[in-house]
């Protein structure tokens, strides 16, 4: 999963005594300050479209200055209202450019949403799964701790019960020293969580549904749908359209307007007359532009292709993952979870009865408990993954 920084969310903190993996997700997105603040972002963005329809607002100017007529002295007064006339596909360049910047607001909200909801789903999935392990090694600790006090309660106690009593001692240190590193893994993932979320979590609801079925090929066609593909084909749009913006920029203005002149000599008078102007520019200070938004241009599309083969890349590595992923979480379903506990219940059984020695059944319960603990450990391995797959397509991820 991409990083994305923690948020200090001010509010008032809930507490819940079990929630699901899923739910966690959604009271996350639904609670965070960061939905309100897109919102209003791409309200302003909406208005700033309408904006862009619109002319730019008309110049009133008055002069007044003394005049001469003969041995007359008097004043002129200049009342003058000038409207500029865009050309005629100009303003449609400015509208698209600012829908263009909505929709790449739009799409790395998505993306900021998205981040943001796997993130708390796979730390629930991350919590839940540390737990299970935590109770299967904290039974497994009780399960040694029985075995020594059998080998202890014994009537007379060999030099070889001497030994294997040393021996379980030994696991049972190791037990411990692992049941302190998940419980550690534990506490610090609940503070991550109170932090994220605001959310007081006690525990999280194991999930322990199938694995789904990944197609490549019905992931491939949704790859179009990508936010990061559709963000690199909008910023090739908007270079576009800074071109022809640019090249509007360099045209003639054309401002039509009314002036109102007033002569206060001998006689007075009065004029009222329509004004239209056009008005050329003797040079052209921005006489690169034209050639710098060109080469934006030609950057924004070398970068795409960039991105077209980086996605790709990603799918194909992200989807390896997966495939592994899931072909090792096979290997370790947790229906088998009973009976590997049957049979390490079988195997106490036998070394009760002297028909396997202490170190076979040591041998043969770090075996299963390897295989118990990677059951849970490859699941949050291949959702993780998985997450990660449906991010780069733009969906949530649903359990």
């Amino acid at each position: 999963m991409k990083k994305l920084i923690l948020l200090l969310f001010f509010f008032s903190s809930l507490s819940f005594a079990a929630i699901t993996p899923e739910e966690l997700a959604n009271l996350t997105i639904e609670r965070t300050p960061l939905i309100k603040a897109n919102l209003e972002e791409l309200a302003a963005l909406s208005k700033q479209i309408n904006q862009s329809n619109l002319w730019k607002n008309p110049s009133l100017v008055m002069q007044t200055g003394r005049a001469r007529t003969g041995r007359d002295f008097g004043y002129v007064m200049d009342l003058t209202l000038m409207q500029n006339v865009p050309w005629p596909g100009a303003l449609e360049v400015l509208k698209r450019q600012s829908e263009i910047t909505r929709d790449l607001t739009e799409l790395s909200v998505k993306q900021a949403e998205l981040r943001l909801y796997h993130l708390a789903l796979l730390l629930g999935l991350e919590l839940s799964s540390l737990e299970k392990i935590d109770a299967l090694n904290r039974l497994r600790r009780k399960r040694l701790d029985g075995i020594s006090n059998y080998i202890k309660a014994k009537v007379v106690v060999s030099d070889n019960d001497r030994i294997e009593a040393g021996m379980i001692q030994n696991q049972i240190l190791m037990v411990d020293n692992f049941i302190f590193d998940i419980e550690t893994r534990i506490k610090k993932l609940k503070i991550k969580l109170k932090r994220l979320t605001g959310i007081e979590i006690t525990s999280v609801q194991l999930f322990e549904g199938a694995l789904p079925k990944i197609s490549r090929e019905a992931l491939l066609e949704e790859l179009g749908s990508s936010p990061e593909w559709k963000i690199r084909k909008k910023k090739v749009q908007f270079a576009k359209e800074e071109v022809k913006r640019v090249q509007y920029e360099t045209k003639p203005e054309l401002e039509f307007g009314l002036n109102y002149r007033v002569e206060h000599l001998r006689p007075e008078n009065e004029f009222v007359h329509a004004n239209i102007g056009v008005t050329l520019p003797l040079w052209d200070r921005g006489q690169y532009r034209d050639q710098v938004a060109n080469a934006r241009l030609r950057r924004e599309e070398a970068l795409s292709k960039v991105s077209e083969i980086t996605i790709m890349d990603r799918f194909d590595e992200t989807y390896q993952k997966i495939e592994y992923s899931y072909f090792q979480s096979d290997s370790f379903k947790l229906s088998n979870i009973g009976q590997l506990e049957s049979k390490i219940r079988k195997a106490e059984e036998a070394f009760k009865k002297g028909r396997i020695t202490a170190v076979t059944l040591l041998q043969y319960d770090d075996q299963i408990q390897q295989n118990m603990n990677a059951t849970y450990f490859s699941r949050y391995e291949f959702y993780s993954y998985l997450a990660d797959m449906y991010e780069m397509l733009g969906k949530k991820m649903k359990l």
